[in-house]
């Protein structure tokens, strides 16, 4: 028998054995595709904590007076039109001008190589209703990782607005941290 014919009598046979190999091929193919999709994305799935808000506490003072029943608001975005839009209610300011403001942690799924969470912001702002109005107060910007010192923000009301980070007038602030 001929090489030929040896190779024509067998080529059921190796038909039969290649198509698992072609069916492992094409899966090892997809996984690629995927990982590489979601290495170009530069995301991936691990479940990881996300703080969107660290504790901290909010002193008002009207000159050396505390300001007190002051309804106390956070909000967070950039929306430059609004900072205080989307708000949260948080409290009542007490006799000493104080509100505490819990964190806040969520879980995100994905993990971003472009930007980690121990390189990502996120910022709270502080408002406050007076006269009737929602007045933007103060913005905190904090790392995501992971748990910062407790923040203590003194804010004087009588004292003229000034811009905060992201270029609107605010409370004159003072952010300390507390270990």
């Amino acid at each position: 028998m001929y090489a030929d014919e040896k190779l024509a009598k067998n080529s059921d046979k190796d038909e039969c054995l290649s198509l698992p190999l072609v069916k492992s091929t094409s899966m090892i193919k997809l996984m690629a595709l995927i990982a590489l999709s979601l290495e170009l994305s530069a995301c991936f799935p691990y479940p990881h904590r996300f703080i969107d808000r660290q504790e901290m506490g909010l002193f008002l003072v009207h000159g050396k007076q505390p300001v007190s029943n002051t309804k106390v608001y956070v909000a967070r975005g950039v929306e430059m039109a609004s900072l205080c839009k989307n708000h949260q209610y948080i409290g009542l300011t007490d006799k000493n001008g104080f509100v505490g403001i819990e964190k806040e942690v969520s879980l995100d799924l994905f993990y971003s190589l472009i930007n980690p969470p121990e390189r990502i912001m996120s910022v709270v702002h502080i408002c406050v209703q007076r006269n009737g109005d929602l007045e933007f107060g103060y913005s905190v910007a904090e790392k995501t990782d992971k748990p910062r010192p407790y923040i203590e923000i003194h804010c004087d009301l009588q004292k003229p607005k000034v811009r905060s980070v992201l270029g609107n007038f605010g409370f004159s602030c003072e952010k300390k941290y507390k270990e």
